[in-house]
């Protein structure tokens, strides 16, 4: 009696691909990659093309444009302030320099008056003070001019005119501030 291996005829089988047939699947299967792979590139060079299409509109509609314009005009009208800003800045330091005409002034000119003065007008531009008042006699505006003298703050202190009418000197007086006049 003969003994039945059943798993003979797998043991005995040639399984390697030895041969033409091996070879021509590895050049078949290498070709199909070759094919597939430029294939599938395309593929993914049309996605990203589409996607580029469908942003590239949604920034080019009228929307987008007109926010982009709004952006644009409000940085330039910020720019424009902020020149305009520095420009004022500069001003106002070159005003606070020469800031000369203040309540100091009006108080120290109010302090130098004697009793029997009264003025008229004052007059005060660009460092320059010009008064214009009545007195009752003579010795109480120069005592005025006295103490207008006196003050370190002014300098050219000159009575232009005096004019006697009823018992009343009607009279002007011109100074200058100090430091008030430099550019």
């Amino acid at each position: 009696m003969r003994d039945f291996n059943f798993f003979e005829p797998y043991l005995n089988k040639n399984t390697n691909f030895s041969g033409k047939t091996g070879k021509y699947l590895v050049v078949v299967g290498a070709m199909t990659l070759l094919a597939l792979y430029p294939l599938y590139n395309g593929i993914q060079i049309y996605k990203a093309n589409s996607e580029v299409a469908t942003v590239g509109g949604l920034v080019q509609s009228s929307s987008i444009q007109e926010g982009k314009q709004l952006m644009e005009k409000l940085t330039n009208q910020r720019k424009a302030l902020v020149e305009r800003k520095e420009k004022l800045v500069g001003v106002e330091e070159i005003f606070r320099g020469k800031d000369v005409i203040n309540d100091l002034l009006i108080f120290t000119i109010n302090d130098h008056i004697p009793e029997d003065v009264f003025l008229e007008s004052v007059k005060i531009s660009a460092g320059q003070i010009l008064i214009q008042g009545v007195s009752k006699d003579q010795k109480s505006i120069a005592l005025l001019d006295r103490n207008l003298r006196r003050n370190e703050a002014f300098k050219d202190v000159f009575i232009s005119s005096i004019i006697g009418d009823l018992g009343s000197y009607t009279f002007t007086v011109s100074f200058s501030i100090k430091g008030g006049d430099e550019e």
